[in-house]
This record gives structure tokens, C-alpha cells and sequence, in this order.
């Protein structure tokens, strides 16, 4: 990789450091991770190599900020229905919770396939973890499932149950991006089903 040059910092540059995004979130989407080059990118905006790199050190970064975009309107709709949720008890805060995260993946396929979708050596993927709308995402599913488990579940418990419900709601998410009517059944009821399965196992 060459030197990194100073980042841009002139009006125009959130205009291209927009179309870069674009267009690696495209390519990382259809082609996966490996696959995409910065070149690629690159030329697929009709620019140079060294364009990018004004605004991007390598891939792991590119894929982080397209992450760090799913999951900053993720926490936005999340916190929509906190709102929504107050007058009603826990468990409707957690069902409106789990429904959002599955909506806002659909309405966003290509950042999800591109950010959260793509195989990547197991340190660039922890990097993406630790993003600030990850970990503000992450927050909002830990909360909602310690409010429905009993009082006194240790920190540990109610950890390993919230990525438990994230793994269920990430591989219902992976299967209706790529197959919606999976089993003949609508997406609409696949996700109730989703939903209940995990509400009704935390709260007998």
C-alpha cells in the first residue's frame, strides 16, 4: 500500500467520500470481502488508487464505516421505539426491538451484506465490533433482554443471552436477504415467528 496522503478536508471531499462509500459498499455486497480491491474501487468510480486512500487507509476502514452506517440508523429507529415502548412493559420493549433490528437490516440490504455479511480475517472483524453505533446497537439489545430476565441474572448470563438473540435475528436476517419465501413461508410471518421464539424463551 502506498504512503497515506493527508485526508481531504475541502467542501467537495464528503461529496466523494460519499460516492467511495457507494461504491465499496456495491462491490463488497456482490463480490465479498477477498474479492474487492482498493483499485477496484477506484475504478469503479473512475478515479485513482491514490484518490481513495486521501479518504480511506484500506479496506478494514471502508468496511467499518459501512457498518458504522447500518448500525448508526439502527440505533436511530431503536430509539424511536424505546419512545414507543415506555407506557408498555418490558417485553413489548424487547419484541418492538428485535422487529426493528430485522426491519432496518431489509431496508438496508447492501450495507448489511457488505458490512455484516462479508468473511473477514477475525481481527478486522473485531475492529467493526468495536465501532461507536456497534456498541451503542449492542447496548440497546443487552438492555431490553435484562429487563425481561429475572432480577439478579449475573452481567455474564444476560451477555451470552443477548448474543444468543443477535445470532438468531443475524441468521433470520442473512436468510431473507437471500431467500424470503424460505420454506413457503412469508417473510411477514417468518419474522413474527422469529420474534415470539425469542420473546416467549425469555420470558416464561
Amino acid at each position: 500500500m502506498p504512503p497515506i496522503p493527508p485526508r481531504a478536508s475541502t467542501a467537495h471531499s464528503e461529496a466523494q467520500r460519499e460516492r467511495i462509500l457507494a461504491a465499496a459498499r456495491e462491490l463488497f455486497a456482490s463480490e465479498g470481502y477477498e474479492a474487492v480491491s482498493m483499485r477496484k474501487i477506484a475504478r469503479m468510480i473512475d478515479q485513482s488508487p491514490t484518490t481513495i486512500y486521501l479518504y480511506f487507509r484500506d479496506k478494514r476502514e471502508l468496511v467499518t464505516c459501512i457498518s458504522e452506517e447500518f448500525f448508526a440508523h439502527l440505533v436511530a429507529a431503536l430509539q424511536k421505539e424505546v419512545e414507543a415502548a415506555a407506557s408498555h412493559g418490558p417485553r413489548e420493549a424487547l419484541e418492538r426491538g428485535l422487529r426493528c433490528y430485522i426491519r432496518v437490516a431489509l431496508a438496508y440490504p447492501s450495507h448489511y451484506r457488505a458490512g455484516l455479511l462479508n468473511p473477514m480475517p477475525i481481527g478486522e472483524a473485531r475492529e467493526i465490533e468495536q465501532g461507536a453505533m456497534s456498541r451503542a446497537a449492542q447496548s440497546f439489545l443487552v438492555g431490553a433482554v435484562a429487563r425481561v430476565l429475572p432480577p439478579g441474572t449475573p452481567p455474564e448470563q444476560i451477555a451470552a443471552t443477548a448474543n444468543a438473540c443477535w445470532a438468531a435475528l443475524h441468521g433470520l436476517v442473512a436468510v431473507l436477504i437471500i431467500a424470503p419465501t424460505c420454506f413457503g413461508a412469508t417473510a411477514e410471518t417468518t419474522i413474527e415467528a422469529m420474534v415470539s421464539l425469542i420473546a416467549n424463551g425469555l420470558t416464561p
